[in-house]
Order: structure tokens, then C-alpha cells, then sequence
């Protein structure tokens, strides 16, 4: 089995930010590792030293191919990392994590609230759901309606972190299918929605600033909440968490967290340190999740795939790639 991860690098040059990995699971030997950079249209600079604009974020594998995700763009790429093309539209911004759906990929433009979907043949844009404007939403959450040109380009009008701020911001960061509906993660507002129904399936702190949403056949979701370091398992029938499986309490982990403190401190830097350096790279920053059976694999920094075993609790593997904090797992995907 192949284990394919991005990373983000922050702090680091945007054309420095990140890379996607084709890793064999069995002998963690690295086959290939390609820079990810956001060209088309290029970023020159990146005012927010977080992730932002840098590296590699959702990816998918669809067939033969390989669909990796930058800040503004969907790279293709055959099973050897070989690049085949690039898809890019004006509402492809600040993308993060993204979800196959026959043919077509969900993508979610993070920076502008909306859930987009492209043919992955043609790259057209043939679906998408834009929550602030639905009325439903707006008073379940609490949100004012976006202005926004569907027409336009918006591809670097959002480099600032300014609108994240906005009290109607969602971060909607994550969407998945499951039945025929499309649902996504709002962590802005820490909430899992059913974009289809226009209904709020559940709301919980624990999903405030989280990542990923993974949905399996039987209704249960998977979901990181990423600042607490623990795997949130909720049930959709039920409309609530069943369990939290927090990746502290394993023991390889505590074994990289500690030998990760001294080199935090020396890669990031005191002076980083008593200014923002815990927001801008801390460990255990879990963010990166596929899931198959029984098994998990997760995603966190410095660059670690962890898998485990959510039904027992138990660690089955790991792979370190980096030891340095700065360097963050983003997507994840598993392919035979």
C-alpha cells in the first residue's frame, strides 16, 4: 500500500512551502517527493506566515491519477508523480481539503465560504453550494449573506487573513458525501452541516479550528480536532460524538514529542516563541486523515503519519518524514 501526504512549511518561502509524497507504507521508503507551488496565477509573497498560500493540501486519488491540491489550483498527477495538468478556476481560493464524487472533485474554497465542484475530465465548474447565502443557514448560525461575483477571479484577493476575521466567516475547510447529500465543516463556527438539506447536523467546541471530514457507508465521521490532538468519531443517525480518541496518550507519540522539543526550540527560536510561534508551528497539530476499516491514518506535525486502530485504540505504525515543528502534514490519501 502507498500512503500519498502534502506538507505545509510555515514561516517558510511560499515557493519553499511544501511538498507532495508517495510514501510505501510497508518499508516507508520514499518513491518520489514533487515541490508543490501555487504557479497559475503566481504568488510572489505571502503575508501570513501560517500555511496559507504554501503547499500541499487535499488530495485524491482517482484511478491512475493523483489530485493534489495548492492554494488555488488542482495539480495532476499520474501514480508516479508525474504532472499531467493543472486545474484552476477564479473560486478556487484558499483551498483546503477536497472529496471525490464520481467524476466529479468537491473542493473547498475555504476563503470564500463555498463548497465547489469541477469535472475532473474538462475542469469545468459544474457544482457548488455557497452557505451564506442560504437563509436557513444564516439564521441557524448567525451569518450575514456574502457579496461575491461567482464570475470573477478571486484567485489572489484573499492572500490577507483579514476576512477570516469577519464574525460570518466559516472556514469551511472540509466537505465529504455521504447518501446522496454533500456535507461539510464549518470550524469558524465549529459546526458539521448538511449542505444539501441546508441543515446544522451538529455543533460542538471540539470542532472549533478542526480539519478533515471522513464519512463512512454506515454514517459514522471522522474528524480532527486539530488543536487538542484527538480523533472526534461522531455518529450522522444520531447527530452526536461517540468517542474521542486523543493520539497523546499513544506512546510512539510521546516518544516523538519529546524528542521534538529540543528541536522546536532551536528551529523556531525563543524570540518566535514569545511572539506567536504557538500558532504559528506547534506539535501534535493534527491535521490529515484517511480512513479504511478499523484503521486511521493521521496526519500531524512535525511532518507524521500515525496509524491506528480506532475501534481498540491502539497504535498500529507510524512514519516520520521531518522533525522539524514548522513542517505540517496536510493531505492524505491511501491508494494500493
Amino acid at each position: 500500500m502507498h500512503v500519498y501526504f502534502g506538507t505545509v512549511v510555515r514561516t517558510a518561502p511560499v515557493r519553499d512551502g511544501g511538498e507532495l509524497i508517495k510514501l510505501d507504507w510497508a518499508t516507508k521508503h520514499i518513491e518520489r517527493k514533487v515541490p508543490i507551488v501555487p504557479d497559475n496565477p503566481s504568488v510572489e509573497h505571502d503575508p501570513n506566515p501560517r500555511g496559507n498560500t504554501r503547499g500541499c493540501r487535499g488530495v485524491q486519488i482517482r484511478g491512475d491519477q493523483v489530485l493534489a491540491a495548492n492554494y488555488h489550483s488542482i495539480e495532476v498527477f499520474d501514480r508516479n508523480l508525474e504532472r499531467q495538468r493543472t486545474l484552476s478556476d477564479g473560486l478556487m481560493v484558499g483551498l483546503h481539503e477536497t472529496s471525490l464524487d464520481g467524476n466529479k472533485l468537491w473542493v473547498t474554497s475555504t476563503a470564500i465560504d463555498a463548497a465547489v465542484a469541477y469535472d475532473v475530465d474538462d475542469g469545468s465548474r459544474c457544482d457548488g453550494y455557497f452557505p451564506r447565502d442560504s437563509e436557513a443557514f444564516r439564521s441557524a448560525l448567525e451569518l450575514e449573506p456574502q457579496t461575491l461575483d461567482r464570475e470573477g477571479d478571486h484567485r489572489l484577493r484573499f492572500l490577507d487573513s483579514v476576512h477570516t476575521q469577519h464574525g460570518s466567516h466559516l472556514h469551511l475547510n472540509a466537505v465529504a458525501q455521504w447518501q446522496g447529500r454533500h456535507y461539510a465543516l464549518c470550524h469558524a463556527k465549529g459546526a458539521v452541516v448538511d449542505l444539501t438539506s441546508e441543515q446544522v447536523i451538529i455543533r460542538d467546541p471540539s470542532f472549533i479550528k478542526a480539519h478533515n471530514l471522513v464519512i463512512r457507508e454506515d454514517g459514522l465521521a471522522f474528524v480532527n480536532d486539530t488543536y487538542r490532538s484527538t480523533l472526534k468519531i461522531l455518529d450522522l443517525k444520531k447527530k452526536r460524538i461517540i468517542r474521542s480518541l486523543p493520539i497523546r496518550k499513544f506512546g510512539s507519540v510521546q516518544w516523538i514529542l519529546a524528542k521534538t522539543i529540543g528541536r522546536t526550540l532551536v528551529k523556531v527560536g525563543a524570540s518566535l516563541g514569545r511572539r506567536s510561534g504557538s500558532h504559528i508551528a506547534r506539535p501534535l497539530f493534527l491535521r490529515g486523515l484517511a480512513v479504511d476499516g478499523d484503521l486511521a491514518w493521521l496526519g500531524f506535525s512535525p511532518a507524521t503519519v500515525l496509524c491506528v486502530n480506532w475501534v481498540t485504540g491502539k497504535t498500529v505504525d507510524f512514519y516520520q518524514y521531518s522533525g522539524d515543528v514548522r513542517v505540517c502534514v496536510h493531505g492524505l490519501a491511501l491508494a494500493e
